[in-house]
């Protein structure tokens, strides 16, 4: 719900909170996207996105006219972590038995 409420705060802010699902076209959905996609990463914008296109979802409107269902935002994976080293797990040890 928080996530909801923090996005429903950012249309308000952009102006686009007066916009009825009659009214939503893509030009228009663009133009919140590109309001949304200020000083965020991508991972976040996706997720906003997701959000508004499930809005409309439960709002009734079809797939194929929901705007928000053509976005494709691209994110890079992430790396997993090196796992530790022989030594450097010693050395937590090390410092663990020392402390405790």
């Amino acid at each position: 719900i928080n996530q909801y409420q923090t996005l429903l705060k950012h249309l308000i802010k952009s102006g686009f909170d007066d916009v009825t699902i009659n009214r939503l076209d893509v030009p228009t959905a663009n133009k919140i996207v590109d309001y949304l996609a200020q000083d965020i990463t991508p991972a976040t914008l996706r997720a906003r996105i997701s959000k508004l296109s499930a809005c409309l979802s439960w709002a009734g409107v079809d797939d194929s006219k929901n705007p928000f269902k053509k976005f494709d935002i691209k994110t890079k994976l992430r790396k997993p972590p090196l796992p530790f080293t022989k030594q450097e797990i010693q050395l937590i040890l090390d410092v663990f038995d020392a402390r405790y």
